[in-house]
């Protein structure tokens, strides 16, 4: 079992970065859970519990594909309605999670249904709260039509409980901004509705 750091900027991250539709409260992040198995990793470097260290580092998987699986414990049963799975920034795209299943305590599943992209993650709804001390998280679909290396992994994973009687806002207009490093940068990224972007500083 891997003990999973609790990293304070992880709240500070999904604020910044853009958390919609936005809530009159901010979300809860959930304190990582411990990861008690997953995909064999392609190197230390891309050890399983990069998802939880609130950075650009990832977790890679060593060639396992769809078959690739995250298996997460938290300390006691909890409750939420959301999650983050951030993609690698990777230019084989079939690094990238697409659609992907979660399992509840061995029993109930929740699936996912999402485009792969590269070093990004909607905050996707479950539809409904669920609640489960275990949860694992199983790949189902990759990103296509690139480079083929299956070494499918995430850059960052959110577990999110929205507050009670949150209120949703439709949108949000970026009014001032600092000099973008460039386009691919823009401001506006940060209103995009249901997008978390967290990229590395340097080229893949």
């Amino acid at each position: 079992m891997l003990k999973s750091p609790f990293v304070p900027i992880r709240p500070a991250l999904i604020t910044a970065c853009a958390l919609l539709p936005l809530f009159t409260a901010r979300a809860e992040i959930l304190t990582p859970p411990d990861i008690i198995t997953f995909s064999t990793e392609f190197s230390g470097q891309y050890a399983a519990l990069n998802v939880f260290d609130g950075d650009a580092t990832d977790f890679a998987s060593q060639g396992a594909g769809l078959d690739t699986f995250l298996e997460f414990q938290f300390t006691a049963a909890q409750t939420f309605d959301r999650i983050v799975v951030m993609n690698r920034d990777s230019p084989a795209r079939d690094d990238w999670v697409g659609d992907f299943t979660l399992t509840l305590n061995d029993a109930a599943t929740v699936s996912v249904t999402r485009e792969a992209k590269r070093g990004v993650s909607g905050v996707h709804s479950l539809g409904s709260p669920v609640t489960a001390a275990k949860v694992r998280l199983d790949v189902d679909t990759l990103g296509t039509g690139g480079p083929v290396a299956n070494n499918t992994g995430a850059m960052e994973i959110f577990f999110i409980k929205t507050p009670e009687g949150s209120v949703p806002v439709d949108s949000l207009t970026v009014t001032e901004f600092a000099t973008l490093f460039n386009v691919d940068y823009a401001a506006a990224t940060a209103s995009r509705p249901g997008f978390l972007t967290l990229q590395r500083d340097f080229p893949s």
